[in-house]
């Protein structure tokens, strides 16, 4: 999927009307979640990602951090987009699903294999809401 796409798809899955709000909401959980697993799976879940996402995130600190959890994403959500807790609950949920359908179920496969349950649960496509 192109940069363009997936913003159209976090915009529309997380019903966030600003586009700067939903970029800022998919950096801020590709991040963390590069963050969290070993160097190597980073660098193949980076490689399924758009190009124009991927500097940014090769450009982080080698994993794991295991202080990457579900509560700091949502924390990094809230301060950075200026969004209730239960909000940022949400996006974090919608965006695991949007990037869980927009690489490859192996690949998938092989992150969730790395995180904790809660963490393994938003990185599910099964955790998105059913769309009419």
């Amino acid at each position: 999927a192109t940069y363009r796409r997936v913003i159209n798809l976090v915009r529309a899955d997380t019903g966030l009307e600003d586009e700067g709000h939903a970029e800022i909401a998919l950096e801020t959980v590709l991040e963390a979640l590069v963050q969290r697993l070993v160097p190597g799976e980073a660098e193949d879940l980076i490689a399924q990602l758009p190009s124009l996402l991927q500097p940014a995130l090769y450009a982080l600190p080698p994993g794991p951090d295991k202080l990457v959890t579900r509560e700091t994403i949502e924390q990094a959500l809230v301060q950075r987009l200026r969004v209730e807790p239960s909000r940022a609950a949400e996006l974090l949920v919608a965006i695991g699903a949007l990037i869980a359908r927009i690489v490859s179920p192996g690949q998938m496969k092989d992150v969730q294999g790395q995180l904790p349950v809660p963490l393994r649960e938003v990185f599910s496509d099964a955790a998105a809401p059913a769309t009419a």
